[in-house]
């Protein structure tokens, strides 16, 4: 792709700030018209670094990027505070900061608005982190507030090197497709394992779906072919990814739409541990029908519970939704169920007797 308007490769002890702007300058009449295509380059970034180490950027403002705002690669010790990021609802590809096989990065204080993912977490897809094996590990994320993006907080769907160890506490979610998103496929690798994913303290307003782990992502020429969407089990092999444990706890969501949580594990290789304490959702009087997770096979819906599927282990204390349609609460696969306050009027499960 063509260079960033700031570019850092491997450089050290450099701070950017001030109360300026950076103008990409892109609009329907340039960077965003068919924006897939190579036109001598692909679109660039507006900030980008490559094997940087100890970099702060702070107090300033980045819009109408040509694609992805800040992308930090192969970087330590990196801090993105007080920032403004601004992108139209509907331009392609312009998500915020995506750190990619990056080590501890803070992310504070930083107003998003834009047209994808506000934060998308990733480690390369399976030739990347299949030879480097460089998770994105030990990120904080924290008094954030992320308006009208596909997800507030998204991991992948590259991750074939693994996200590990990710904090998002006191942070504002407002009109996204999306709270959490969690987006892997067969073919991320047995490298790419998501582990230690804490959310705490968390406000959502208008989000379509809160909660979106979906482990049948339709990416790559291969989306739609039965290797990745089939729901039988397949057998577990070099490219068969990993989720572990994630916990969402504290958290008061307010006119939701499609979904409360959607949770789909792989049959083969059931997501460890979800945990959910804490947790108020509430729907909209008039909602908007959405598909909760981008997987074949689902059709669009309003007003659902929590459906997960291929769970070792799932722990929902203390969790109130209102306004649900039909079921609370949907099974499939999930071996151990653990709850305070779930009756079996509010479950539907194939071995409802076991639960």
């Amino acid at each position: 792709m063509f260079a960033a308007v700031l570019t850092g490769v491997s450089v050290s002890d450099i701070t950017i700030c001030g109360q300026g702007t950076l103008d990409g300058n892109a609009g329907f009449d340039n960077w965003w018209k068919d924006p897939k295509r190579k036109n001598i380059a692909y679109r660039p970034r507006m900030i980008f670094l490559k094997g940087c180490d100890k970099v702060t950027v702070q107090g300033i403002t980045i819009q109408n990027s040509p694609s992805w705002c800040i992308h930090p690669y192969f970087s330590t010790r990196l801090t993105f505070a007080d920032l403004i990021i601004l992108n139209p609802k509907d331009s392609p590809n312009t998500d915020g900061i995506n750190p990619e096989s990056c080590k501890k990065v803070e992310i504070t204080g930083v107003y998003f608005s834009l047209g994808d993912d506000c934060i998308a977490i990733k480690s390369g897809k399976l030739y990347m982190g299949s030879k480097y094996r460089t998770a994105s590990e030990e990120i904080t994320i924290r008094q954030c507030y992320m308006k009208d993006g596909h997800g507030a907080v998204t991991i992948g769907s590259e991750m074939a090197g693994g996200v590990k160890n990710v904090t998002v506490r006191d942070c504002r979610f407002s009109f996204t497709d999306r709270g959490f998103r969690l987006k892997t496929r067969r073919g991320r690798g047995k490298d790419g394992v998501i582990d230690g994913i804490l959310f705490d303290n968390i406000l959502m307003e208008q989000v379509l779906t809160p909660i979106a782990i979906n482990s049948f992502y339709y990416c790559d020429p291969d989306g739609h072919s039965d290797y990745v969407s089939t729901k039988k089990a397949l057998p577990v092999d070099e490219g068969t990814p990993v989720i572990r444990h994630l916990a969402f706890r504290n958290i008061t969501c307010r006119d939701c739409h499609v979904t409360a949580a959607f949770i789909y594990g792989l049959p083969e290789k059931k997501i460890e541990k979800i945990s959910l304490q804490n947790i108020r959702m509430d729907f909209a009087k008039h909602p908007l029908p959405g598909i909760p997770a981008m997987m074949d096979g689902l059709k669009p819906v309003t007003n659902g519970g929590i459906f997960a599927a291929n769970i070792v282990e799932l722990e929902i204390v203390q969790v109130i939704i209102s306004g649900y349609k039909g079921k609370g609460l949907k099974l499939h696969g999930v071996e151990h169920l653990y709850s305070d306050n779930v009756s079996d009027a509010l479950i539907t499960d194939e071995r409802k007797e076991q639960v």
